[in-house]
């Protein structure tokens, strides 16, 4: 159940459907949510979600991520 949670909330945040999101998807979905992060901020964000480090998170690694937030 918790993986299908993760599955949809990434399909939100994934608006465009490319199946991935990027440094530039993320702020813009924090700033309409009203969250306003620096590029500090960011990159640390980035470094946490981004496993691969290829710039870009997969909905493998959200969710890989996502998982970690659920057992704290």
């Amino acid at each position: 159940m918790k993986n299908q949670k993760n599955n949809d909330i990434f399909k939100i945040l994934d608006h465009e459907g490319k199946g991935f999101l990027t440094g530039k998807s993320f702020k813009r979905i924090l700033n309409k949510n009203g969250v306003f992060i620096n590029e500090e901020e960011l990159q640390s964000l980035m470094k946490r979600y981004d496993k691969n480090e290829d710039g870009k998170v997969s909905e493998e690694e959200f969710n890989e991520e996502f998982k970690q937030i659920y057992r704290k």
